[in-house]
């Protein structure tokens, strides 16, 4: 169960963005720490005129969670519409890609989060036409815009659907790095019915307060095509999971 949305926070850590923030952001604290999460998640050919899906989130333990009689998100002092569903709220934004945005959480009335947050460039990849984690495989890809995004994670995944069984494999990468050879074996295969999907995900984020914030894009392809098997919660949850990951 995959995809992007699922690859948030990591590799950031990995490179020690954690400790770079402007001003604003005066209480930058480690991901492991953090309570809630707000995503930014580069949508493209989604059918809608925004360009950004978005999801607020708990990250903190789950029996620690309870449930806010408010919840308010802002992008540079404008309110953003939220729904709700299963305790995520969720969204549609449109913002610039490599443009730094003020984001500000309101939870119960009180600010749980004021920092500022950079949009990724977006991601485009070129992917085998076959996978077979029995032997390697290469991606390569190319980032919009100028410079590097704060960080990559290259990511296989392998799924069963007939015993709801998977599998993951996730590589941090160096933010210039343009290519990726998944080594044999990466993720497991489950028989002639496993669903596989390989993925370069493009991420900035940090933690302020207990709050982490993320700009992700990502590029995939699941095998057979058009099997996709992911599904929101799933991919909130590792995305967290690969935020602490590069830590």
């Amino acid at each position: 169960m995959k995809k992007f949305l699922i690859l948030i926070l990591a590799a950031l850590l990995a490179i020690g963005m954690l400790l770079t923030a402007c001003d604003k952001d005066n209480e930058i604290t480690d991901p492991a720490d953090a309570n809630w999460s707000v995503a930014f998640v580069r949508t493209i050919d989604s059918g809608k005129d925004a360009t950004h899906f978005v999801t607020v989130s708990w990250a903190g333990e789950e029996n620690e969670f309870v449930a806010p009689n408010s919840l308010t998100l802002k992008v540079d002092g404008e309110e953003l519409p939220l729904q709700v569903y299963n305790e995520v709220w969720f969204g549609d934004a449109t913002l610039v890609s490599g443009q730094t945005y003020d984001i500000e959480l309101i939870i119960d009335g009180e600010t749980a989060c004021d920092g500022s947050l950079t949009m990724v460039n977006e991601v485009s990849g070129s992917f085998p036409a076959t996978y077979d984690p029995s032997s390697s495989a290469t991606i390569s890809w190319a980032v919009s815009g100028t410079g590097n995004n704060d960080s990559q994670i290259a990511s296989a995944t392998s799924y069963d659907p007939v015993n709801f069984t998977h599998d993951s494999f996730d590589e941090v990468l160096t933010p210039s790095a343009r290519s990726y050879t998944f080594p044999a074996e990466a993720v497991e295969s489950y028989g002639a019915d496993t669903m596989y999907s390989l993925e370069i995900t493009e991420m900035n984020a940090k933690t302020v307060s207990d709050v982490m914030l993320i700009s992700s894009h990502g590029d995939d392809k699941d095998y057979p095509e058009g099997k996709g098997f992911s599904n929101l919660k799933t991919r909130i949850g590792q995305n967290l999971r690969l935020a602490r990951l590069a830590r």
